[in-house]
């Protein structure tokens, strides 16, 4: 206890770096981070340079498009908005 902290997860550029050299022969551009929070998923995509998509079923669900994509922080605006996502 009191020790040292170190942050690692979302939206901490630590998981992205960490994430992006498993894939090192990609650039960060053309990997899409996909989650459902502004604040955590496409934040953390934004902040780590790669593109991002909002799935309109978490935390996102209430927001309107048109707010997102008009928001004042570039960092909370996605370059997709998904409505649901499955596999």
């Amino acid at each position: 206890m009191g020790g040292p902290v170190t942050w690692f997860g979302k939206p901490h550029p630590s998981i992205y770096k960490f994430a992006l050299t498993k894939i090192p022969e990609i650039e960060s551009k053309k990997v899409l981070c996909i989650g459902d929070s502004v604040e955590h998923d496409i934040r953390g995509g934004f902040n780590a340079n790669c593109s991002s998509a909002l799935v309109k079923t978490g935390t996102g669900a209430t927001k309107k498009n048109t707010d997102l994509m008009n928001s004042n922080n570039l960092s909370e605006i996605p370059n997709f908005i998904i409505p649901a996502f499955s596999f």
